[in-house]
């Protein structure tokens, strides 16, 4: 659970980009949010965003994300529980991508 968690707070790198309020906006975009699971995947071209959350996955998941503000741990939940529910193959393949097992 602990590792499903920290995975949330790396994706919420978006806030350093964007308002709370335009997370749920993006995540309502289909198209974007599976083109930045192609991009962590290796599978597709990656923006900024894809780019930093691509740096950020390794320290989050197997460091427990020593870095991240109250706010993006807030944030994580959100989009742990969206990708999860909305994505679980691709959820557990960025999970075995980028985690230690």
């Amino acid at each position: 659970m602990k590792l499903l968690i920290v995975f949330g707070v790396t994706i919420l790198v978006l806030t350093t980009f964007v308002e709370a309020k335009e997370i749920s906006q993006l995540l309502q975009d289909r198209r974007y949010v599976e083109r930045q699971i192609r991009c962590i995947l290796n599978e597709g071209h990656c923006d900024i965003i894809g780019k930093t959350v691509k740096e950020l996955l390794p320290e989050a998941l197997n460091d427990n994300c020593r870095h991240c503000t109250s706010r993006q741990r807030e944030h994580a939940q959100t989009l742990m529980a969206f990708t999860q529910r909305n994505y679980p193959n691709e959820w557990l393949a960025i999970v075995q991508q980028y985690g230690r097992m």
